[in-house]
């Protein structure tokens, strides 16, 4: 039914876009193949506790923390700063 419906579009205009309606789906979907082989599943009866434990996690002591914050002296406007993640 799809086919046919393109067929009789004689539009070069109407199957530009159907064309790229088709690649943005295609890339899509390839896009999520890659994402979710990806994600390891959490055993059901792990805890938060438990994950932090096995990771070896230990949390930045807050005094450190503002303490390199405030030798990297930034200039820059908050503003600007964000403007960068966009580049």
């Amino acid at each position: 039914m799809l086919i046919q419906e393109i067929m009789n579009l004689n539009n070069e205009q109407s199957l530009a876009q159907i064309e790229q309606k088709v690649l943005a789906v295609r890339k899509s979907v390839s896009s999520k193949e890659k994402f979710w082989p990806a994600i390891k599943s959490v055993k059901k009866s792990d805890t938060i506790a438990a994950m932090i434990a096995r990771q070896g996690y230990v949390p930045l002591e807050k005094s450190i923390f503002y303490d390199k914050v405030s030798k990297i002296a930034i200039e820059e406007p908050l503003e600007e700063l964000l403007s960068m993640l966009n580049k």
